[in-house]
């Protein structure tokens, strides 16, 4: 079993008498559409399958009678509860318990537990996020709580990395390059499947993903180019540059919005 990208779970053999191997025509799709993230049987019964998508969309499958059951929660349960606006992240975590077959955990800003194999749900943790106060209307104009510590971060790695002048700065000039890159990343990706609606979160991923392909692959090339004919110091001045620029779109996008 596996999730994949853009065309949801898939269910193969480990095995096969066949003497080509298994091919594609011995797999079969689980989920007509989405982002297939997590995937796991019930272990005393493998006919019974749960999965989890993009957003929390999180289900069971029978094998024996196609029978499917959403288990997502209610969203509107948040408000009649006094919570705040349930929230998943585009890889939501789901684990099915190793004590129990039928107790399954979903992670949100909540973390949900799942008894009677997905039937019945509680909370059982506070808001595990930052800013909880702040108001997240879902709207892709909204960016309300994004901050944009991975660029400055990002910059500050790729600056101090051009200006060093021996192996120990360059490699103390490599922390703030990580933090930005794991600070940023995530951000980018979330800011993105905000971009669109649900029916065209494929092609706005898709298009992105497109985009930062075509820069890993002009990015060396450029680099290694200005190196060659400027100096060294080129490539993370560059970078640092292309950064700068990024975030002062960002800034005006949103002050713009504002």
């Amino acid at each position: 079993m596996t999730g994949t990208s853009r065309i949801g779970h898939w269910l193969g053999p480990s095995q096969t008498y066949d003497n080509e191997g298994i091919t594609n025509h011995d797999w079969i799709k689980l989920r007509f559409n989405g982002d297939g993230m997590s995937i796991h049987a019930d272990p005393e019964d493998p006919n019974i399958i749960y999965m989890v998508q993009e957003f929390g969309n999180f289900s069971r499958l029978d094998l024996r009678t196609w029978d499917r059951k959403e288990l997502l929660p209610d969203a509107g349960e948040a408000k009649k509860r006094g919570l705040h606006t349930f929230r998943y992240d585009w890889t939501p975590p789901m684990i099915l318990s190793q004590h129990d077959h039928e107790v399954l955990y979903l992670g949100s800003n909540y973390l949900f537990k799942f008894t009677n194999k997905g039937e019945k749900w509680e909370i059982i943790s506070p808001d595990l996020t930052a800013q909880q106060d702040n108001n997240w209307k879902g709207s892709k104009t909204d960016y309300s709580g994004y901050h944009s510590y991975g660029a400055l971060f990002s910059i500050a790695g790729l600056v101090a990395a051009a200006a060093a002048h021996s192996v120990t700065l360059f490699a103390v000039s490599l922390v703030p390059l990580a933090f930005g890159m794991g600070f940023g990343h995530p951000t980018v990706s979330s800011l993105v499947s905000r971009a669109g609606r649900g029916d065209e979160q494929g092609r706005v991923q898709g298009a992105a993903s497109a985009v930062e392909s075509l820069g890993r692959t002009i990015g060396p090339v450029w680099g290694n180019a200005s190196l060659q004919r400027y100096g060294e110091a080129t490539p993370f001045y560059s970078g640092a540059a292309f950064l700068v620029l990024a975030l002062l779109v960002v800034i005006g996008h949103r002050v713009s919005d504002d």
